[in-house]
């Protein structure tokens, strides 16, 4: 608990597109299943740095994390991410429930996108979406989670 190493593998894809760079990074943070939050926390804050460092040397780059961080917005770790000046998370523009890409007691949202802003591109406002199997459902095929989209462009 509360050391900076990932849980699972912290994967980086580094992707030339029509001569641009893109930059995304997966996560799947600790689950909460034998919980220990400030593993996730320490993710969180590992997360950051190198999402920061990333842009810092490659700014010329469309940078981007995504991923089951298995916390909802307004928790610590979401907090860390989303409050720090160089990232935004996508699906904040959306209403909490059409955030949600897991049932657990009802709809929450543990799946996010984060664009840094450091780097080249943009995220296109509007295009954040859930996609999932049904309206009332929060899993895509065969998944227990249903999958959130977003559109950049650079």
């Amino acid at each position: 608990g509360g050391t900076t190493t990932f849980t699972r593998a912290f994967l980086e894809a580094r992707i030339t597109y029509m001569g641009r760079k893109i930059i995304v990074f997966s996560a799947h943070f600790k689950s909460k299943n034998n919980d220990d939050p400030a593993r996730r926390q320490a993710e969180a804050n590992a997360a950051l740095e190198i999402l920061q460092n990333t842009a810092k040397y490659n700014s010329d780059a469309l940078i981007v994390l995504g991923g089951d961080l298995n916390d909802v917005p307004g928790s610590a770790p979401i907090n860390t991410l989303e409050n720090a000046p160089s990232l935004i998370r996508v699906a904040a523009e959306l209403p909490a429930v059409d955030q949600a890409t897991y049932w657990y007691n009802g709809p929450i949202a543990i799946d996010h996108i984060f664009h840094a802003l450091d780097g080249k591109g943009e995220y296109i406002q509007g295009t954040a979406e859930v996609i999932k199997n049904g309206p009332n459902t929060y899993k895509l095929m065969d998944s227990d989670h249903a999958a959130l989209r977003a559109t950049f462009s650079f």
